[in-house]
């Protein structure tokens, strides 16, 4: 937004009349944002992974953004792993990605292997690798009007379906 457009907002805004209202609507954000993604993103998601078999499940503080909370889609035959969309820090930060071990189960080194579709970070918990979702790294306002709009699901399930082909020309990885 532009710094004109950020002064003409908080002009109408202090207005006496308006002053009340910006505040109600201030201190709603949380539940406006968490609205936004259980009414939209989940749903979205949902539909998804009941088109392509898959269970869909997701951490209930993602709504506000915490840190380490997830969303996950899996197949119903993966025995350990997920693809998980995740913060890494709160506010709505570090926004990532990668096929997370969802159980107790560790990847020994051997069992690990970078997939090109992550950076090299591989781990325990995230044997093939992990990415950060640069589009929607950091949200914003911006990243909740995609949400509702359905860009932003568009993109995560671009994301999802990119890495089925990559699972699915890699029979040998552990699922």
């Amino acid at each position: 937004m532009s710094t004109k457009n950020s002064q003409e907002i908080v002009d109408l805004l202090i207005k006496q009349e308006n002053i009340e209202s910006a505040f109600k609507v201030y201190y709603n954000m949380t539940e406006l944002r968490k609205q936004i993604i259980e009414n939209y993103l989940y749903k979205q998601l949902a539909e998804y992974a009941n088109e392509k078999n898959m269970e869909f499940k997701y951490d209930e503080n993602f709504v506000y953004g915490s840190s380490s909370s997830w969303f996950e889609l899996r197949k119903t035959d993966w025995k350990h792993l997920g693809i998980a969309f995740y913060f890494i820090q709160s506010e709505f930060k570090g926004f990532l990605w990668t096929l997370e071990v969802n159980d107790r189960y560790e990847y020994s080194k051997e069992q690990q292997k970078h997939l090109s579709i992550f950076d090299n970070k591989v781990s325990e918990s995230r044997p093939y690798g992990e990415i950060y979702h640069n589009d929607y790294m950091n949200w914003n306002s911006e990243t909740f009007v995609d949400i509702v709009n359905g860009a932003f699901a568009k993109v995560i399930i671009e994301n999802i379906e990119q890495l089925l082909n990559v699972i699915e020309n890699n029979p040998e990885l552990e699922l």
